[in-house]
């Protein structure tokens, strides 16, 4: 196949099609040179020279009219640049760049710039024709095709090459392909996840999304499950399959852990907690007592309470479980005051001697009891939950080391409990679009346009949440120091928010009388009157009161560190409706 040089050798194709090339504003008169590439498979029959002078711009279309900008612009680069072809790396570092400048979204024949990405994975392989890495990413590219018979090539050559190397006596390849594979999977199925439902899906995205259609018989590859209604799904449930089968096939203790805690990521972002039990009591059976596993079942447990004060304590026992199996360093996590209070506070508690921070964090628990008629403490409980489930929903962006929880999103969702699924669309005119996506009391906001392409740019990172941490707040964080803090610097700025937990925010004020008297020896005696407010209980006429309900009362004398030292409890009846408080 062969093209016409360019006239006067200067033009643009885009990828994206929009109307517009990304710059400052301004348009550009654009060529299309899809007439003359019928399509993106025989790029090698082009010269070295056409190819350095075939130019494929990227638009964003994230331009907001504001010099703020969110989403910043890509630049124009050659198809092919000069003497590419004679270096792997160059190769692969250039097919990268063109990749990511397509966000990485579906495409189909017609994209210049996908064609030009697999001509460049062509060059490497065939410099690196050994490299297990390289193939499991070329088939990353391949499964965002829109064709079936482009993507059953390249799952065909997956399960070729792990076959390959399971039977040559090196499963532990094997795993390491497999993770990488599900690694972009998973983060694929999470920029689908995070696309906003007001925005219509592309013909590209239902084809690349139908993995299982053509798919060929896999041998060591896990099944595809079937495409799901919704874009993101299944390819979850199959990068959660991908985590599974590489820790069946590892044959290092810590790699299966990492497998395993990231094989149960998927359900907890998918908030399926059914199957977040399940699968952490089927890999149990791989590796028992494994600690990364256990705190799995007390999330679930948590998650599916529906009557939080008989089931709190049975939640509890579950996370003591996992935690005297987990290593003190990381069992400490679970239970530490840290990102209770403001960063400052934090501070401030460290420069205290080990022995104080202690008994300061045991009272803190005792105070911030939003109930301590139960025996849970249902904040701290909360707090172990959240640990939880930072630790699985950010195991794909922790480093070597370093927990879920102690990531930048970690510690976020400690304070402000988990983001919201998805961006939404809050308004749109003039052909632009204002959307949102936020923590509890924090809201990330951007504006970019309103384009037949718009739905390619969440397939890229600058809508993750990770990167909405850093945008700044609508409203000015006023408990921090700077001046335009980030959403993380907010976060962290302000102690945690607990509106999410049962009873939080739910007490009522009560009148105490206290009086005391003198009585025989050295002791005395204390006289305590009670004024309970009754607005918030049921009365007897309610039509949902049942004859056998009735309302706890108690009190507490309690040491400096929160032990308590009397407890008196009693119970009465429903009040009558007309009864305003008791004295007690």
């Amino acid at each position: 196949m062969r093209i016409r040089p360019p006239v006067p050798r200067l033009f643009i194709a885009l990828l994206l099609g929009a109307a517009f090339v990304a710059g400052c504003h301004h348009t550009a008169t654009v060529r299309r040179v899809v007439p003359t590439i019928k399509t993106g498979g025989l790029y090698s029959e082009i010269s070295e020279s056409d190819l350095a002078f075939l130019a494929i711009c990227h638009d964003t279309l994230g331009r907001p009219a504001r010099a703020d900008r969110r989403v910043a612009i890509s630049r124009c680069i050659p198809c092919i640049p000069y003497g590419m072809q004679q270096s792997a790396e160059r190769s692969v570092l250039h097919a990268r760049r063109l990749w990511l400048q397509g966000a990485r979204a579906p495409y189909d024949t017609f994209d210049l710039g996908a064609g030009c990405v697999r001509l460049a994975y062509q060059y490497a392989r065939a410099l690196r024709p050994d490299d297990d890495s390289l193939s499991i990413e070329v088939a990353l590219f391949l499964l965002s095709d829109s064709r079936d018979s482009s993507r059953s090539r390249a799952l065909f050559t997956v399960d070729s090459l792990l076959q390959r190397r399971i039977a040559d006596g090196r499963p532990a390849e094997a795993a390491r392909m497999l993770s990488q594979l599900a690694l972009g999977m998973w983060d694929r199925a999470q920029r689908q996840l995070e696309r906003p439902d007001g925005i219509k899906e592309d013909r590209l995205e239902r084809h690349a999304h139908q993995l299982a259609s053509g798919a060929p018989v896999l041998t060591r590859l896990p099944p595809i499950p079937a495409t799901s209604a919704t874009l993101g799904e299944s390819e979850a449930e199959w990068s959660a399959r991908l985590f599974d089968a590489a820790a069946r096939l590892s044959t290092s203790p810590a790699s299966r852990s990492q497998y395993m805690r990231l094989a149960l990521a998927p359900w907890v972002v998918l908030e399926r907690w059914e199957a977040v039990d399940s699968t952490a009591r089927a890999l149990l059976l791989l590796a028992p007592g494994d600690s990364s596993l256990l705190p799995a079942r007390a999330l679930a447990a948590y998650r599916t309470m529906s009557r939080p004060v008989p089931e709190s304590p049975r939640v509890m026992a579950l996370f003591d479980s996992a935690l005297a199996h987990l290593p003190r360093a990381d069992s400490m996590r679970f239970d530490t005051f840290d990102q209770v209070l403001s960063i400052e506070d934090d501070e401030w508690r460290y420069g205290l001697l080990p022995d104080r921070r202690i008994a300061l964090d045991v009272r803190g628990w005792s105070v911030i009891d939003p109930m301590w008629s139960t025996p849970v403490n249902e904040i701290r409980l909360a707090r172990r939950a959240r640990t939880a489930e930072a630790d699985y929903r950010y195991a794909d962006i922790a480093r070597r080391g370093e927990s879920g929880s102690e990531t930048r999103l970690g510690q976020m969702l400690l304070r402000r409990g988990a983001p919201s699924a998805q961006w939404t669309i809050t308004d749109a005119w003039d052909r632009r679009l204002r959307m949102n996506r936020s923590w509890r009391g924090l809201t990330a906001s951007i504006e970019i346009d309103d384009a037949d392409g718009t739905w390619r740019v969440f397939y890229g990172t600058r809508f993750t949440s990770q990167h909405a941490s850093t945008y700044e707040p609508p409203r000015m964080c006023t408990a921090h120091a700077d001046l335009f803090p980030s959403l993380y610097s907010c976060a962290i700025a302000t102690r945690a928010d607990w509106s999410d937990v049962p009873f939080y925010g739910r007490t009522d004020r009560i009148d105490v009388t206290v009086a005391r008297f003198r009585a025989g020896g050295d002791s005395a005696d204390m006289y305590i009157s009670a004024r309970i407010p009754l607005r918030e209980f049921k009365s007897r006429e309610d039509v949902t009161a049942k004859r056998t309900d009735s309302v706890g009362l108690g009190y507490w004398l309690t040491a400096e560190s929160g032990a308590p030292i009397v407890h008196e409890a009693s119970s009465r009846p429903l009040p009558n409706a007309s009864t305003v408080a008791w004295n007690q």
